[in-house]
């Protein structure tokens, strides 16, 4: 807080993390990027769509770009999400991973198997992996960035009814990710 007892903002007002005073340890995340994804993590748009073939590495890739930029959230209690097709889905696919790249923290870096997140000990930013099977479940959230994966076998509609929406309050970024599949969701897009 600063001296009038407001909590402190950005340049564009919204809430961001009060200094700790402590210095900030250098960590190294085991993962190296593929020369197709480099884009990804170099990109300045808050919009991007990934199609690459199966086993091409977007799921890694993308968890990764979330962690970076859960990792280096200036704002408080960011909030960060991988969704999949279905829950199980995202489960199968991303949990482990998210846990192998962020165990680098240490022992501070919090998870929930049972809720499926994992908050990061440096700033308490969040990273939960949900279904858009369930897209009602995420009503009322907000977030900071999002990796929509295998986008074509979502149901039309829950990214402007539902994602898109979260977003909107802190000017989060999504990376739309899949394999073509005919002309679907993923197509139009």
């Amino acid at each position: 807080m600063n001296e009038s007892g407001d909590r402190p903002r950005d340049a564009r007002g919204r809430f961001v993390r009060p200094e700790s005073g402590e210095a900030a340890r250098e960590l190294q995340n085991p993962y190296s990027a593929r020369l197709a994804f480099l884009p990804i993590h170099a990109r300045d748009r808050r919009w991007a769509v990934v199609v690459a073939h199966r086993r091409a590495g977007k799921t890694v890739a993308c968890l990764n770009e979330l962690i970076a930029q859960a990792a280096g959230c200036p704002l408080e209690n960011g909030r960060y999400a991988y969704i999949a097709p279905q829950l199980n889905q995202a489960k199968d696919v991303a949990w482990q991973y998210l846990l192998d790249f962020t165990e680098f923290m240490g022992p501070e870096r919090r998870t929930s198997a049972s809720e499926l997140w994992v908050e990061l000990p440096n700033n308490g930013a969040r990273i939960r992996l949900y279904g858009a099977d369930n897209a009602e479940r995420m009503r009322g959230i907000y977030l900071d960035g999002v990796v929509l994966d295998e986008f074509g076998d979502w149901e039309p509609g829950v990214w402007t009814r539902v994602v898109r929406p979260l977003l909107t309050d802190r000017e989060g970024f999504a990376i739309i990710t899949g394999t073509p599949k005919g002309r679907n969701g993923f197509w139009r897009i």
